[in-house]
């Protein structure tokens, strides 16, 4: 490679880290001040990084990264700039060396999460310190905007609609209010692992619209949880353990907090066992679409079930053992 060769990358190198940047900044900007759009714009935010470290390499990308954060800080504040700037900089960096060296789809989840938390710790620490704001405003501010959205339910009428018997709106806002205080902890790990898991999709949607080589998600009805994530549960069935034994509120806390972590992976993973089944049964899309509607309009008896074979999926992947017990059919019939 000569001279001049050289110096043509180092020029489209930082003809793409100056165009990506300005996207991300973009994205940055609609995520802060579009509510609607904003939130759309925040799932994607880290794609032009993340196509950077895959055409330019990891500092290309870290040196656009380093450009979005300045002009996110510049754009839109100290706390909202160092927030999202580092967040669309630490996943775009991570997620496009996992997308680079075509690590599998539940350990680059898996680093994603580490990641969110990281975003996470630094998202409350810039507002503490940067921003003078503490954590109990922080909370206050939770709670506030969540009784805003119920009031806004019941003068609409929707509240009515599941509140239990003999509970007035007040009351069930307050139980639900206690109950965040009480999943707080429960609810940041899971909003961070929503953000990674997200993020991740529509990177790799979009990725492979643009025919990037990448190694693709599987079909959801592929869908399959390790069975290592289980020992979550042990630790909660410990702590619930230990509460009984010691008396400790705290260890019931910390119980339902893992629990609660839980849930919706069981539920992503009972539906896509459920969608695998549809698919093996070769059922039509009219018969689906009738028992999902079903399953809707008596979840309080389909979301228990679905959760729990989403947890036994996890354990036993019935996928696993139904392709093997087809195998074997199809040796015996050749």
């Amino acid at each position: 490679m000569n001279i001049n060769e050289i110096k043509q990358g180092s020029v489209y190198t930082l003809a793409d880290c100056g165009i990506f940047a300005a996207l991300g900044v973009v994205l940055v900007l609609v995520s802060t001040y579009i509510p609607l759009l904003g939130f759309l714009a925040a799932l994607v935010w880290s794609v032009p990084v993340i196509i950077v470290v895959l055409r330019r390499g990891v500092g290309a990308g870290i040196l656009t990264s380093v450009v979005v954060f300045m002009l996110s800080v510049l754009f839109t504040g100290p706390v909202m700039g160092v927030v999202s700037g580092i967040t669309v900089g630490v996943f775009g960096i991570a997620y496009g060396i996992c997308f680079k060296k075509k690590i599998s789809p539940g350990k680059t989840l898996f680093i994603g999460t580490i990641v969110a938390g990281l975003v996470t710790v630094i998202t409350l620490t810039a507002s503490m310190f940067i921003g003078n704001i503490p954590i109990n405003s922080l909370i206050q501010s939770a709670e506030d905007s969540f009784r805003e959205i119920f009031a806004t339910y019941d003068e609409m009428g929707l509240l009515a609609q599941v509140l239990p018997a003999g509970v007035s709106s007040n009351e069930y806002i307050a139980e639900v209010i206690d109950m965040f205080r009480r999943l707080l902890p429960g609810v940041f790990i899971l909003a961070a692992m929503s953000m990674a898991a997200l993020n991740y999709v529509f990177a790799a949607l979009i990725l492979k619209k643009f025919q990037f080589d990448i190694r693709p998600l599987p079909l959801f009805r592929e869908w399959h949880f390790p069975w290592w994530i289980m020992w979550g549960i042990a630790v909660v069935l410990a702590a619930y353990l230990m509460g009984k034994q010691l008396g400790g509120e705290n260890y019931f806390l910390i119980a339902q907090n893992i629990l609660y972590i839980y849930l919706p992976i069981f539920m992503v993973s009972g539906v896509s066992i459920i969608t695998y089944f549809f698919h093996m049964w070769k059922l039509s899309n009219g018969i689906r679409g009738i028992i999902w509607v079903i399953a809707v309009l008596f979840m309080s008896f389909s979301l228990p079930f679905i959760i729990l074979m989403g947890a036994i999926d996890t354990v036993l992947d019935y996928r696993k053992h139904l392709q093997k017990i087809t195998n074997e059919l199809n040796k015996k019939v050749e």
